[in-house]
């Protein structure tokens, strides 16, 4: 928050959803689920676009959401195979695409 300049928001009471370009472990998503949760939010979508089809993951974002919207696939191997573009954004290309929606 401090890097990007972006104020805390109030999520008690909310519908929540939180996105991330793909899933591979959950490890990431389930911890951002927790993290949101402790704000007391009416809801916690979870929605990428690609994660593996695999049930411990899937089970492990269910016990920190009310809904998953996310489209699973058998023969995943990492998020990056199903982008044209997967390149890495640094600090300045974050920053311009955020102050885009100000």
């Amino acid at each position: 928050r401090d890097k990007y300049k972006i104020e805390p928001i109030m999520l008690e009471g909310k519908d929540v959803i939180l996105t991330d370009d793909g899933i591979a472990t959950g490890s990431s998503m389930y911890l951002a689920a927790q993290s949101v949760a402790r704000d007391l939010p009416r809801s916690i979508t979870i929605a990428a676009p690609i994660c593996p089809n695999n049930q411990e993951v899937l089970d492990m974002l269910k016990s920190v959401s009310n809904y998953l919207e996310i489209n699973t696939v058998d023969d995943f191997i990492c998020v990056s195979r199903w982008y044209k573009d997967f390149h890495q954004l640094d600090d300045e290309e974050v920053k311009e695409i955020l102050d885009s929606f100000k």
